[in-house]
């Protein structure tokens, strides 16, 4: 019940009252059935999207994090063109950002083969347009490489190319990696990276081939149980050198040798 209030404060603190109403309807028609209903099937709905989904648990963390927290908070909303999302997985960002931004074009990318079957289920049951969607690894080279999945639920959002990325029970898949400078010619509103380890080389890549010109805001998810702390300050440094200003919010711990591990979201905007 803590949990449950906390999250209808942090629906009203993300949004004004009426994207705030719209947000909670969902919150609690989705609590209700997960809790009371009988229906066990893999798919329900989001404000006016319909969802599949490998398991409630994956879906419930996306919800929280992406619609309810509003952690990828796009600025200037109504004048964003195009958008790309690197680590979509089934989508749930997808969705967020058509129901922010109706009419930018979206790219998108997951690597996850599983994950990018749910990612087009979801595009195709609710219809969106100008969407492009590539089953492709983003790196800072083109190769094939291992991608290291959940054995248990293989379309979690932890899937990383990093075998050191910490899974209950890890399995692999070969994948095709490219950088994401080969994406970018013209002007780019806003890009997401959740790219579990690999968002360093990716912006390394996109100031090597100076691409980070062209876009307006980065959402960067940091891992530090991945790439350390050291490296968290080079990226902000990349980014600050290339105009952007930079905040991040970030709720790491400590482990017993004194380096940082868990995640931070790292906001990237030009005035």
């Amino acid at each position: 019940m803590k949990r449950f209030f906390k999250t209808i404060l942090t629906i009203f603190s993300a949004y004004n009252f009426f994207d705030a109403i719209v947000i909670l309807v969902s919150y609690v028609r989705f609590v209700a059935r997960s809790r009371f209903s009988e229906n066990k099937q893999h798919f329900d709905s989001v404000i006016n999207f319909s969802l599949t989904f490998p398991n409630r648990s994956v879906l419930f963390g996306q919800l929280v994090e992406i619609f309810f927290a509003r952690v990828y908070k796009i600025r200037s909303e109504k004048r964003v063109q195009k958008i790309i999302d690197c680590g979509s997985n089934i989508g749930v960002s997808v969705l967020y950002f058509k129901w922010r931004c109706p009419r930018a074009d979206i790219l998108c990318f997951e690597p996850n083969p599983e994950a990018f079957r749910y990612l087009q289920d979801n595009m195709k049951n609710n219809q969106l347009e100008n969407i492009q969607a590539r089953q492709l690894a983003l790196g800072n080279n083109t190769r094939q490489a291992s991608l290291f999945i959940e054995d248990v639920v293989q379309a979690s959002t932890g899937a990383s190319l990093a075998e050191s990325v910490s899974l209950s029970k890890k399995d692999s898949v070969q994948v095709e990696v490219v950088p994401l400078s080969g994406f970018i010619q013209s002007n780019v509103d806003y890009v997401k990276l959740d790219v579990e380890g690999a968002e360093f080389e990716i912006i390394e890549d996109l100031k090597k081939n100076n691409k980070l010109h062209f876009i307006s805001q980065l959402s960067i998810e940091y891992h530090f149980s991945i790439l350390g702390s050291e490296l968290f300050t080079k990226l902000i440094s990349i980014l600050k050198e290339s105009g952007f200003i930079c905040m991040y919010q970030h709720s790491p711990m400590h482990k017993s040798d004194g380096q940082m591990s868990g995640t931070s979201i790292i906001s990237a905007w030009r005035e």
